[in-house]
C-alpha cells in the first residue's frame, strides 16, 4: 500500500479535542527547506504516544489490515503556517533531531488527519528515498524527460525549488477534508500545496 484514504476517521469529539489541545506550541524552522532557518514554517504540539487520544487512534488503525502491528514513532497537532517543500518522512524528528532508529523501528506510514476546512492539499510524488531531504535524491538521480506538468506544478508547488519539478512525477494530490485520514508510505516524497491561511492537522508517523 502506497496511499490510503479513510473517510470520516476522526469523530466530532476527537476533532474538538485536537483543535483545543493545550500542550505548548513549539515553533519549527525547516533548515533544509525553501524558507531556510530564519522563517518559522510550522507550530508543533507533541502528544504522548501512550495518551488516550493517541491510543484510540492507533486502536482504530489496527482495525485495518495495512496497519496491523504498527506503532507510533511520534504524533502531533500541526499548525502549518507556510507550505513545506519536497521531502520524505523516513526519519522521525523533533526540532530537526532524529528520535527513532530506523533499524530498530522500521518506518511504515505517515498519517495525516485534517482539522481545518479550506483549499488545502497534500501532494505526493512517485519518487522515494530513505532519507528526508530531497537534495540527497537530486545528487543521486538525473532529471526526467517526463515530469509533473507545468500546470500541476504551478497549481500546487510554485513555492518549491523550481528545479525540483524536473525530478518528480505526481502520484496523487489529496484535497483535505476534516476528519478524514490520509496514510502514505514514509519513503514517498511529498509536499504541502501552497496556501494562504494557517491550517491544522493531526500528523503521526508509524513504524513496525
Amino acid at each position: 500500500m502506497k496511499i490510503l484514504v479513510i473517510k470520516n476517521f476522526l469523530d466530532k469529539d476527537q476533532i474538538e479535542y485536537a483543535l483545543n489541545f493545550r500542550e505548548p506550541i513549539e515553533d519549527l524552522s525547516d533548515n533544509h527547506g525553501v524558507y531556510g532557518s530564519d522563517v518559522v514554517t510550522t507550530g508543533q504540539q507533541w502528544l504522548d504516544n501512550d495518551s488516550d487520544f493517541a491510543t484510540d487512534i492507533l486502536n482504530n488503525l489496527h482495525k485495518h489490515t495495512a496497519f496491523e502491528n504498527n506503532q507510533w514513532n511520534t504524533i502531533q497537532v500541526m499548525h502549518a503556517r507556510r507550505a513545506y517543500d519536497v521531502h520524505s518522512d523516513w526519519y522521525t524528528t523533533k526540532n530537526q533531531v532524529i528520535v527513532s532508529d530506523t533499524n530498530e523501528n522500521l518506518p511504515t506510514y505517515t498519517v495525516l488527519m485534517p482539522l481545518t476546512e479550506g483549499e488545502f492539499s497534500t501532494v505526493i510524488f512517485e519518487q522515494t528515498g530513505r532519507y528526508n531531504n530531497f537534495s540527497e535524491y537530486k545528487k543521486d538521480n538525473t532529471k526526467l524527460e517526463t515530469y509533473i506538468s507545468d500546470n500541476d506544478w504551478q497549481k500546487y508547488c510554485s513555492h518549491c525549488h523550481a528545479e525540483d519539478q524536473h525530478y518528480l512525477t505526481l502520484l496523487q494530490a489529496y484535497h483535505w477534508n476534516v476528519g478524514d485520514l490520509l496514510a502514505f508510505d514514509r519513503t514517498l516524497f511529498h509536499c504541502s500545496a501552497h496556501f494562504d491561511t494557517e491550517k491544522k492537522a493531526v500528523v503521526g508517523w508509524l513504524s513496525l
